[in-house]
């Protein structure tokens, strides 16, 4: 019966409306790979510009806030502040703006993630989503170690305040 069923299909398979028509799931995926990773490079572009841009700016106020800060630091220590104290201090800030940073990259980055997926969903039904918890865990990582680092280095590389 097998037999049978192959030659009719391949007596059939050139024609219009021979017998019966069936696409898999891994056709349609095959397909779209090449739309796939076309998205795929322009989202890691995007997000990588967007990180540069951020990490360019936080480097920016952060330099010159301690640089306008610099009287402020010179009257704390004068009142008593060790350099330790200091030193405390700018971390802390750099703890308080990296929660702040990493807070809203949770919330609103998978928000935004999910609703490319959704939209992605609509043109490749088959696409599947998976969270990219190692990407969020060194990007988290990575911001913390920026807000507490770079203070650090801007008041460890001059000999005073």
């Amino acid at each position: 019966m097998l037999e049978r069923l192959r030659k009719t299909y391949e007596a059939q398979e050139g024609e219009v409306g021979a017998g019966f028509f069936m696409v898999s799931k891994s056709d349609i995926i095959a397909s779209a790979e090449s739309e796939l990773l076309t998205v795929r490079i322009l989202m890691y572009t995007v997000s990588s510009l967007l990180a540069c841009m951020g990490v360019f700016q936080y480097f920016n106020v952060t330099v010159s806030s301690l640089e306008a800060r610099k009287k402020e630091f010179m009257v704390l220590e004068s009142l008593g502040m060790t350099r330790k104290q200091l030193l405390r201090m700018l971390v802390l800030e750099g703890l308080y703006y990296s929660t702040l940073t990493a807070a809203f990259l949770v919330t609103a980055g998978s928000g935004v993630l999910w609703l490319v997926y959704c939209l992605g969903k609509q043109r490749v039904p088959y696409m599947q989503f998976y969270y990219p918890a190692a990407g969020l865990l060194i990007m988290l990582v990575l911001v913390y170690a920026g807000c507490i680092c770079l203070p650090l280095w801007m008041l460890r590389r001059k000999p005073a305040v």
